[in-house]
């Protein structure tokens, strides 16, 4: 996994100039109204319990076995936020815990974290998993009650999110929302879609994420709800490099697909 993780960042490096190593690949799959146009995100966070400020601990041993990723971006209008978040459990997780509704909070650094009965600046949508659905995420637009300040804490890498739950309430995961840089592509139908997908146009819009470190990589894949658009059947998707080599697959079961795109360069 780890060899094709650095394949992917060797292939954008190309592109990019830069230097570095991706150590987690993190991916969701969202919806997007057909009268939107789907574009990077500003702002990421990769939700680690290691990065919590408090001891996070479940039955006295470290938890370990929740991971997150989230997404914020300003709408072109400036008055609402776009937020993606997703949770996930591990393969060999034992146990699941109820979730606390997650927020932002600002403006802390890294090192800081705000104090019990601290309001935050935003809440978010609740998770939910469980040991048969260990995969949870949303997309939500929001209005935070000061948007000026929150986008404050934004830019000047001040606003942070935590996950709360009911084993670790003041938090079990944490990451700082950070400027990403950010790799993008349509995805659309180069080759005729045979079967039932013959009369379809199918389409998607794909992201990749580098974290300001290039040790954290994210994937997005977003797709169109409108009929003649939208994909015929629960997809896989690939990132394949321009000699062919498999950089990163979101899901395992084996596709035919219609539908190919490629990353041109910084947004």
């Amino acid at each position: 996994r780890y060899s094709r993780l650095d394949r992917l960042f060797a292939a954008m490096r190309q592109e990019q100039g830069h230097h570095g190593q991706i150590t987690l690949l993190i991916t969701a799959v969202l919806l997007f109204s057909p009268s939107v146009r789907a574009s990077c995100p500003t702002y990421a966070a990769w939700l680690d319990s290691s990065n919590e400020i408090h001891t996070v601990y479940c039955a006295g041993v470290p938890c370990k076995n929740l991971k997150g990723f989230a997404a914020v971006s300003l709408s072109p209008d400036g008055t609402y936020l776009d937020i993606t978040l997703q949770v996930q459990a591990t393969p060999d997780s034992a146990a699941i815990p109820l979730f606390l509704p997650p927020a932002i909070y600002g403006p802390y650094s890294s090192t800081q974290e705000a104090a019990a009965g601290v309001s935050p600046l935003l809440t978010l949508s609740t998770p939910f998993l469980s040991l048969d659905q260990s995969l949870w995420s949303s997309s939500a637009r929001a209005k935070p009650s000061d948007l000026p300040k929150l986008m404050d804490a934004l830019r000047n890498g001040l606003a942070y999110i935590t996950v709360p739950t009911d084993r670790v309430p003041a938090g079990e995961l944490r990451g700082q929302l950070q400027v990403v840089t950010c790799l993008e592509a349509e995805l659309r139908s180069t080759t005729a879609c045979t079967g039932a997908a013959a009369n379809l146009n199918p389409y998607a819009f794909a992201n990749v994420l580098l974290s300001a470190d290039q040790t954290m990589s994210a994937t997005i894949i977003q797709l169109p709800r409108d009929p003649t658009r939208s994909i015929p059947s629960p997809v896989s998707v690939e990132v394949i490099s321009t000699a062919n080599v498999q950089l990163a697959k979101l899901q395992t079961q084996q596709y035919s697909s219609c539908v190919i795109g490629t990353f041109n360069g910084l947004k």
